[in-house]
């Protein structure tokens, strides 16, 4: 059982499982220096299971909000031999991982001169569709708090423009359209702060926080301030001139700006005064984790700014929501809802696998239940409750109710919260 508060909108729900059009799945094969095992992270087995459960939190954060379909793939020892690069996250170098079973067999060895061996021989591998890899692990990076980002690979040029191959994915296509097969990610092992990995709470005054980082690094890997990529330089140069972006920077801010300034590294300008930096309302569909942050309805840093500041959680906020629909991703839609306070809730799972939930009530009031089985639709119950001012009850899957989603016990997530009219 779960219950995620919004403000004062309620969300709760049984969650089994679930399907989202897109998954960010978290891959810690290259996590060489051991951060995320009781090895190598500064808080010991404590911090490494904190840590994973804070990157694997950003990363389903990501995956509730895009819901672009990316095809299957399968790359094979053949004359091709596709490769994907990386920056290794335990080491810094550059990484290639080829396709084929070894350099005996791989084209792109056997054709070019000189030779380039790949670092890695993989042989026949895939990716599901709708998954995208993230690469995990940490290194010394001096006093940065973690790294992000995608690259490409050596390949032939018939892979690079393959429209269902392992860059493109049914998605892009183009020489340097962004590849969507996956990215990396490194957190700083020997950084000089200490780390909050807890994302259930926001850091303290003197704490990084693994979350808040996360979310901003993984947003480059997806492409966000990658001025490498044709999908982000078609808006951008000294400025960024994304019409998504723009529109919802001016929504949330009442202004008309036709442009937002960019630092020489791509990230929004940061303009060394508080009062003045660009700001948006945390995006509210997709499960947010308000934990520490400005709040619902609240206006916060651009969370893809140059920098995190230590003690402060930063969420994703619509202007990057925005500027993910610029670069190409097809996303959720931020959803406009009348939210109420639900005193005094009592949540009961039944033996039958039901979901009772119970409220002490406004006299005069009635309250619309919607469920959803991925938190992106919503539908709602009816009929609406009719509040006596006393407790009112709603009980999943009662005869006496329509709703058009299947009852908990048949479903693998189920989610509700409770409306207002």
């Amino acid at each position: 059982m779960r219950a995620v508060v919004i403000g004062s909108l309620l969300v709760v729900g049984i969650h089994v499982g679930g399907v989202r059009a897109l998954t960010v799945q978290v891959d810690y094969r290259y996590d060489t220096n051991g951060f995320f095992s009781a090895s190598g992270n500064p808080q010991g087995e404590s911090g490494a299971k904190l840590a994973r459960a804070a990157l694997e939190a950003a990363a389903a954060r990501w995956s509730a909000i895009i819901d672009q379909p990316l095809a299957g793939v399968n790359v094979s020892d053949d004359g091709d031999d596709p490769r994907i690069r990386i920056t290794h996250p335990g080491t810094g170098e550059e990484w290639q991982i080829s396709s084929a079973r070894g350099p005996a067999t791989d084209s792109l060895v056997q054709e070019r001169r000189p030779p380039a061996p790949a670092n890695e021989y993989r042989g026949g591998w895939g990716i599901e569709a709708d998954i995208w890899i993230l690469y995990a692990g940490a290194r010394d990076l001096g006093s940065s708090h973690a790294v992000g980002g995608t690259a490409l690979g050596l390949n032939w040029f018939e892979v690079f423009r393959d429209p269902n191959g392992i860059h493109n994915r049914g998605f892009n296509v183009g020489r340097y359209s962004l590849p969507v097969w996956g990215g990396a990610i490194a957190f700083n092992l020997k950084s000089p702060y200490v780390w909050n990995f807890d994302h259930t709470r926001g850091p303290a005054t003197a704490e990084a926080d693994l979350y808040s980082i996360a979310l901003h690094e993984i947003g480059h890997a997806l492409g966000l301030h990658a001025g490498e990529w044709d999908d982000w330089l078609r808006h951008a140069g000294s400025n960024f001139a994304g019409p998504n972006a723009l529109a919802q920077y001016n929504a949330d801010n009442g202004v008309n700006l036709n442009r937002l300034l960019l630092e020489p590294s791509d990230h929004w300008r940061e303009f060394g005064n508080e009062d003045e930096e660009y700001r948006s309302r945390i995006f509210p569909a997709g499960l947010p984790n308000y934990s520490g942050t400005v709040g619902a309805g609240g206006l916060q840093p651009l969370l893809m700014g140059p920098r995190i500041p230590i003690g402060h959680r930063y969420e994703i906020t619509n202007v990057e929501v925005g500027a993910l629909q610029d670069v190409g991703w097809s996303v959720i839609s931020a959803e406009v809802v009348i939210p109420v306070a639900a005193d005094r809730l009592e949540i009961a799972r039944m033996a039958d696998g039901s979901v009772e939930l119970s409220w002490r009530s406004v006299a005069g009031s009635s309250y619309i239940i919607q469920t959803s089985t991925d938190g992106r639709g919503w539908s709602d119950v009816t009929p609406a409750l009719t509040a006596n001012g006393l407790r009112t009850s709603w009980r999943d899957g009662d005869s006496g109710f329509d709703d058009p989603n299947p009852p908990a016990s048949q479903s693998g997530m189920k989610l509700y919260r409770i409306l207002s009219r």
